[in-house]
């Protein structure tokens, strides 16, 4: 795997290894009530082994999507649904990283991206990564609350406030009902 900078540390507040009754005591919707950021003391989303690896993707595909497509289409917009706090931790190791949404903020290619913007269904993990995104200086960065299990409500934010075109809103919808949430 190409590296990219996550932004790794230990957290040592971490319980790790912890077996699927023990995350029911320590998250609540994968969000750790334990354990708070080594970086900068706010929430983190317990995740597996698997998470690094997703991110390491998501990335990827934007940096290479991005690049490719900014002289084909004006005002391109990155758009992720259940985006989380922006930090996370893997349960396993106990180490700390930055999740999607910082990865993607702090990409070099997001000078090609008209805006990034962030959905996830809960205010809290909302304010948190719009805090992170502040004291990242990511600009272009917002997160937005929106409820994914209603997608024509973060639809109507796009639309609204976005401006964004039918064909965005279509593959929007059909991405959230093909592919739906688990």
């Amino acid at each position: 795997m190409e590296s990219f900078d996550l932004n790794k540390v230990e957290n040592k507040n971490c319980y790790k290894k912890c077996n699927k009754n023990d995350r029911k005591a320590y998250t609540i919707d994968d969000m750790c009530v334990e354990t708070l950021s080594t970086i900068d003391n706010r929430p983190v989303r317990c995740v597996g082994d698997w998470a690094e690896e997703k991110i390491f993707y998501l990335v990827k595909y934007f940096g290479i999507f991005s690049q490719g497509m900014h002289i084909r289409w004006n005002g391109l917009n990155y758009i992720e649904i259940c985006s989380g706090p922006g930090r996370c931790v893997n349960r396993d190791t106990g180490i700390e990283l930055d999740g999607t949404p910082l990865a993607i903020g702090k990409h070099k290619n997001l000078k090609y991206i008209s805006n990034a913007l962030f959905f996830d269904i809960d205010n809290e993990i909302v304010t948190n990564l719009n805090d992170r995104f502040i004291d990242n200086k990511l600009e272009k960065a917002q997160a937005i609350q929106g409820d994914y299990y209603h997608p024509e409500t973060i639809c109507n934010v796009l639309k609204e406030k976005y401006l964004l075109t039918i064909l965005t809103l279509y593959l929007l919808i059909r991405q959230i009902v093909v592919y739906p949430l688990i």
